[in-house]
């Protein structure tokens, strides 16, 4: 990758439609919410000029985070279910819930990591070093 984009959207597959079974998927997957690092995929440029050349002659390291700031969370199952958000307003996380606005608990978000749906990233750096 040679670009990133300041907003990374990530969706979850949660889930499975076949021929025989339709569910929902409620793995528990464990993202980071303060420091997304995608540094190992940035496409470097090594010392000859080659994309993704020799990693030993790499002319400089760039460095790609993104922090949460957002993630839509879908509860109850296939056939009935609701869809809330949790926000980042500055440091402190909220769950909207349609006309519903509730300050979260420290360590509240992360306990959601099986109904998350989509999460949405803000870029916080790429600096080269």
């Amino acid at each position: 990758i040679r670009g990133f984009p300041p907003i990374l959207v990530i969706q979850l597959k949660r889930f499975s439609f076949s021929e025989q079974n339709r569910e929902k998927i409620t793995t528990q997957v464990e993202y980071p919410t303060e420091e997304l690092d995608l540094s190992e995929f940035y496409a470097y440029e090594d010392v000859d000029g080659q994309v993704g050349g020799d990693v030993s002659k790499r002319r400089h390291h760039k460095r790609i985070t993104y922090k949460l700031y957002a993630a839509a969370h879908h509860t109850g199952s296939l056939g009935g279910g609701h869809y809330v958000s949790h926000c980042r307003i500055q440091r402190e996380w909220y769950r909207f819930d349609d006309s519903a606005v509730e300050k979260l608990i420290t360590g509240k978000h992360e306990a959601l990591y099986s109904s998350a749906y989509v999460l949405f990233y803000k870029k916080t750096s790429e600096r080269s070093s």
